[in-house]
Formats: structure tokens, sequence, C-alpha cells
């Protein structure tokens, strides 16, 4: 049996529950431009009946609000990230290559750029045809000359430069991953104990969620949850990015980086970061699966178009007794485990000391290393370590030889455009360019009736010094080798051609992988004399003929150059490659974008607050608890009749 109060205790329940919807419909008003809030909402059922042991069955007793929930749904949330990662790699890509076109691309006739200075460095020796003895008209040529290799090394310094920015901005992501481990790791905490009994902390997780969300623009994430079976404890909520766990409930694995003390490409900054988790587990950069910006960074920084170096082992000597370990390599054109680069000077990009060798999933430091090109076009290297090799290393060595797995690598294949690529492609350009225009210089006389100097040189190492490049190239036509002009006939097989070490000592002569886009210049002593620049193709006393002169010339339309044709096509391929390959990841941007809005609205059009309808609830809520005060008042002179009026 009821009480008497029994229906002031239902207008009662009324008002809890109305109220509680009302200021949950002003908390979704007031936080309506809260990025990462979600709309939530008051869940109520009607209260458990009360029987009366009457024929006409049980009586109401009022409504309970059980739960507010808020409306999150789980699959746009993982939508929303995978979309936000990729959009973010695109365009971390994006605005970096637009700084690589910059370099590289010059957009006139009239802007400066290596293509421009090309071809006016050719024009200027076609002008010399009308008296090749004026000296003005020879310092333009070596003015043009210096001009272009200037151009050369502006674009390789911004090149580095932007190199040097990546790696710091890649140091400044693992910082904010690390934060964000931290604040998701303590948001779990303060779920947990505040859910512990009972209750959804919906401001805390979606504070929680926003943090996923930011975390998922610099590397794609993985969210797992494990709800206890039981209903007793707390909730697991585990956070994977790459191939590890970043955040484990109150958890966080921290990523770490270190400066490396080698280098995978001849001209990398010094430093580059490796990125290491603090268990000590090595963190795998080149996950396929990494994603968002820190992906973009790492592909940008190290990427070499899958075009690291890769030659044979051969043998080894393992050293000892302070004597230093030395590996063998071979790489051949007809060799499908070696690579291009192994076997092509001017694509060398291995650095000259400290880089490492890495055979058979082992790493071996090496200060140096020495090539023999021999006559049948194979590439003997020698390189000898920083210390002997050990014995559980031999053991290493000679199983990878028995296994036949014997393909030693310097640096990781990234298979992407991104710097080292470019970086190598100009220094494919001025090796090759330098040593053809050298190769005509050396042969010819200049105005003191001297052989030609070189006009390309390697700038001077730290001990001083102008050092003489060693011209070697391979004629197709002659089906030989030429060495310093003189073609080298009559040698077969394994018969050496040519020897050079990787580090250049003053007084020797430099082989042209010493030469880069950092170091190329115009020798000091043409750019100073023009009479040193080499047009006749005799000594003549005071009257220069001009056969030599002619063959430079003639260099601006020679098409066995390069691969790509003459030296200007070559530019033109690498500009037009940065430039497709800029356009294809704007466009990847692009749509990335667009898709990462289409999932964001459908997101929000589920879990956004929209002032129209929150208006309309609390229009409801204001009636609702109206009626509620309209049933109290009426059963308030009920009893007041009741109880006062009757006297009972």
């Amino acid at each position: 049996m009821p009480s008497t109060f029994f229906g002031l205790n239902i207008a009662t329940s009324g008002m809890n529950t109305y109220n509680a919807g009302l200021n949950t419909t002003a908390h979704n008003i007031s936080n309506r431009n809260t990025k990462g809030y979600t709309r939530q909402t008051v869940e109520q059922q009607a209260k458990n009946p009360l029987s009366l042991g009457t024929s006409y069955g049980m009586l109401g007793t009022g409504v309970t609000a059980t739960d507010i929930v808020s409306s999150r749904d789980v699959y746009y949330d993982y939508k929303y990230r995978k979309s936000n990662s990729v959009y973010s790699k695109y365009d971390t890509l994006n605005h970096y290559l637009e700084n690589i076109q910059n370099y590289l691309y010059s957009k006139d006739s009239e802007s400066g750029g290596i293509t421009n200075a090309l071809d006016e460095f050719f024009k200027t020796i076609s002008q010399q045809t009308t008296d090749a003895s004026d000296t003005t008209m020879r310092r333009q040529v070596s003015g043009a000359a210096d001009t272009l290799m200037s151009f050369v090394r502006e674009t390789a310094n911004n090149l580095q430069t932007a190199q040097k920015e990546i790696n710091t901005q890649i140091k400044s992501n693992i910082d904010k991953i690390n934060t964000y481990a931290k604040q998701i790791a303590a948001l779990n905490k303060q779920i947990n104990t505040l859910e512990v009994n009972g209750g959804t902390a919906n401001d805390l997780r979606d504070q929680r969620a926003k943090a996923v969300d930011e975390l998922s623009a610099l590397v794609d994430v993985e969210v797992v949850t494990d709800s206890p079976k039981d209903g007793n404890g707390v909730e697991e909520f585990l956070v994977f990015i790459g191939d590890g766990v970043l955040v484990d409930t109150y958890m966080t694995n921290q990523l770490k980086i270190e400066a490396s003390t080698t280098k995978a490409n001849q001209t990398d900054n010094e430093g580059l970061y490796n990125i290491k988790w603090s268990n000590g587990q090595d963190f795998n950069i080149r996950s396929g699966i990494l994603g968002g910006e820190l992906q973009a960074l790492l592909e940008l920084r190290d990427g070499n178009n899958a075009e690291n170096f890769a030659a044979t082992l051969t043998g080894y000597d393992a050293g000892g007794n302070g004597t230093a370990g030395t590996i063998k390599l071979k790489a051949s054109q007809g060799d499908s485990t070696c690579s291009a680069n192994a076997w092509d000077l001017s694509k060398l990009n291995i650095p000259e000391s400290d880089g490492k060798l890495r055979i058979y999933n082992y790493e071996f430091r090496y200060d140096s290393f020495e090539v023999s090109v021999c006559a049948d076009g194979s590439y003997e290297y020698t390189f000898t370590l920083k210390d002997s090799i050990k014995n559980g290393e031999q053991k290493h060595l000679d199983v990878a030889m028995a296994k036949g797995e014997t393909t030693s690598t310097v640096g990781d294949s990234v298979d992407f455009r991104g710097i080292p690529y470019y970086m190598s492609q100009l220094n494919e350009f001025v090796r090759t360019f330098s040593a053809n225009f050298n190769q005509v210089q050396n042969a010819g006389y200049d105005l003191y009736q001297e052989k030609g100097c070189d006009l390309f040189v390697a700038a001077p190492l730290a001990n001083g010094g102008q050092f003489d490049m060693t011209e070697f190239l391979y004629n197709k036509t002659d089906g030989c080798y030429y060495l310093n002009g003189v073609a080298q006939k009559g040698l077969s097989g394994a018969d050496v051609v040519y020897t050079f070490s990787s580090k250049a000592e003053k007084g020797k002569s430099l082989s042209y992988y010493n030469m880069t886009a950092l170091s190329v210049q115009v020798s000091d002593e043409i750019l100073n004399d023009g009479k040193k620049l080499a047009f006749s193709t005799e000594a003549n006393a005071g009257v220069a003929s001009r056969g030599n002169l002619t063959k430079m010339s003639a260099l601006r339309e020679d098409n066995s150059m390069f691969k790509q044709g003459i030296p200007s096509n070559f530019l033109a391929v690498m500009t037009a490659t940065v430039g497709v390959d800029g356009a294809k990841i704007d466009d990847c941007a692009a749509n990335s974008k667009n898709i990462l809005d289409a999932v964001e609205n459908r997101r929000l059009s589920k879990s956004g607050v929209d002032e129209d309808e929150e208006g309309k609830n609390m229009i409801e809520y204001q009636n609702l608890l109206k009626y509620q005060y309209q049933v109290i008042s009426i059963m308030n002179e009920v009893l007041d009749k009741l109880i006062n009026g009757t006297g009972v």
C-alpha cells in the first residue's frame, strides 16, 4: 500500500530525471565549440512498479535516469584516425617536395638555376669561336663555369639544410608522441578511478579520444580496449604504433632518439637520429604501417629510391693483434644481387668512412675502402673495418658464405625519392659532366703552350692544396676504359684498370667519387687566369687554334654522356621526376583531405552538438519540469485539504 505522499515521490522522480536532462543539455550547448567533445544524452526508464495486491495490477512509481551516455561511434573514430594518419603523411610529403622542387627547378628562362646556368656556360663557349685568344671572353667562360657549379652547390646545400630541418622535426615528433603517451596513460588512470564504482567519465573519455586523434596525425595508431569480463576491475586500454605498444593502460613505452655515429649516404648530415624504444628494443623506422607525419619525415630524410649500395661478399681477413679486419666485396653489372651504384663510380653514394656494412643481419663498421675496377667491368671493394673481426662474427660470415647469402649492403633500401636520392642525382651529374669536360680540357693546350689542367675540381680538403681529378671513363664506341684520356686497350678479364681509395690525401689525385655536389668548384688556377683554358689542340705560341674548343662545345649535344642523353636532358629528367612526384603527392593529399573531411562530417553527424536540436530538447525538458511542478502543486492542494481541511 503506497504512502500518503506517494504522488509527491513520483513527481520528485520526474523532477530529478528531467532536471538531469536539462543540465546535460546545458552542458552540450556550452561545449558546442569544444574540440573533441561528444554530445551526451540522459537515458531513462520507468522505476520498478509497486504491487498493490489488487485486481487492477501494479502501480507505477515514476521515472529514473539510468545513465548519461556519450554519442561516440567507435567505427568512425577508427576511420577518422586512419584517414588522419594518411592525410598527415601526404600533407607533410607535399610540403617538403614543393621545397625540393623549388630548389631544383627554374620556372622560367630569366630565373637562375642549374639548367639555365648550363645553357649559359655552353653559350659562352660557343662565343669563343670568334676569337679563342680573347682573354676577356675566356674570363666569361670560367665565370660561367663558376656560376654553374655555384648553383649546383647552392642546390645541394639547400637539400642538406632541408635534411637537417627534417631531422629536427623528427625529434619534435618523437617528443610529441611521448607527451601524448603520458597524457593518455594519466587519463586512463583518472577514468578507471572514477568508473570503478559505476558510471562513465564521459568528459575524460573525450579528452582521451582527442589525444589519440592528435596522435594519429603523427603516426598510425591502433587502439585496443578490454573491459573486465565479470564487471569487476578496470578497463585495459592499449595504444599500438608501428609494431610495438606505446601505451599499456597506466604504463608507457617511451621512444628515445640517438644521434647516429655513422652515415648511410655520402652526403648525409652528421648525427641523423635513430629511434629506439625506451626498453632498449629497436624501433622499426622502415615499417610500412608506421604512417602519419613521422613516416613522411623519415622517407624524405632517408629516401633513396631503393637504390642503396649492394655487393657480393667474396672474402674477409679477420685481422687481430691491433690490426683491423677487412671485408672484400665484388659487384658487376650482370649480378642481380648488386646495385647499379656498386658498379658505377658516378653513382657511388656510400660514406668515405664511418659507414656500416650489413651482412646477413650483422653490422660491421668500416673506416675506409678501396675500389679496383677490372677490365671485365667488375668492381672489387676492400673495406677496412674499425676493428678486427671477432670469432662470433667470423662464424657468422662463414655461415653466410656457406648458405650463399652473401649480399652486403650499406644503408637501408627506402622506396621513396627523398633528399638522398636527389643528392645522388646531383653527384652523378657533376661527376660525369666534370670528368667528360676535364678530359677534353686535359687533351688541349692553353695560351701558355701547356697541357690543360682540370677546370672542375673538388674543393680542397681541410689540410689544404688543390687536387687533380683522375678522369676514368668508359667509351661505348671503343668498348674500353679511358684513364686520363688514354685508352686502356689490350686488357682482359680481371686485369685491374683503375684503383682508388675513399680517403683523399694531400698530394694524391682524387677519384671523381670524392667530388660531390657539395664540394665541386672551378679550379682557382683557371678562375684567376682565363689563359689556362685549353682551347687549342696543339701547342702554338701566340695563336690559339680552336680545335679543342670545338670539342668542348660538342659536349653540349653529347648523347652518350648520360643514360638520359645530353647533359641538359639529365637535368630535365631530374626536375621532371620531382615535378611528377610532387603532382602525385599533391593529388594524394587533396584526395585524403576530402576523405578525412567526409569521415569527420559523418562522425560529427552522430557525435557532434547541434544547437537547434539541443534547443528543442531544452524546451521539452522545460515543459516536462513544468508539468512535474503542476503535479506537486495539485498534490499539495489535495494533501492540504485532506490533512488540514478534514482534520484527518
